[in-house]
């Protein structure tokens, strides 16, 4: 008998605590039964869901026994042709400058180059450093250290 093929929006209407189903490598699963008992939890299965999740499956480097645990999931194939097409990575131009504002004043530094936490950027009055901010994660900062 062949497997059933799923179409993409169908799969992606499966992507509750109750009702989760995931697409890795072409093939449908669905993984319900399973979020409880998931070693990394039931949220990663969850944020999973909506998307061909083979490569966040591949990132984590399963196991040959977890691969085999996976087949008693198995629903079907993915209709391929369904799919969303993939957006490609465009990372966001580099800046050539970048402004802080406080109290009226406008500093300038030029941050070609500068993409690590912590480096510096020296201008004529003004030493400038690229900190992690602390409430937002992935943002940087500048920290001004200025003789005006």
């Amino acid at each position: 008998m062949a497997p059933k093929v799923h179409a993409f929006e169908e799969v992606a209407r499966h992507n509750k605590k109750d009702d989760c189903w995931l697409i890795i490598s072409g093939k449908v699963y669905d993984v319900t039964p399973f979020l409880e008992e998931h070693p990394g939890g039931d949220e990663v299965l969850l944020t999973s869901t909506e998307k061909d999740a083979t490569n966040d499956f591949e990132d984590v480097g399963h196991s040959d026994d977890a691969k085999a645990t996976m087949q008693q999931f198995y629903i079907g194939e993915i209709d391929e042709s369904t799919l969303p097409l993939k957006q490609q990575y465009t990372p966001p131009p580099t800046a050539t400058s970048t402004a802080v504002q406080g109290s009226g004043i406008e500093l300038k530094a030029d941050l070609i180059g500068v993409n690590h936490l912590h480096d510096n950027v020296v201008s004529d009055s003004c030493r400038f450093t690229l900190l992690p901010q602390p409430d937002i994660t992935g943002s940087i900062v500048l920290r001004s250290l200025c003789r005006l």
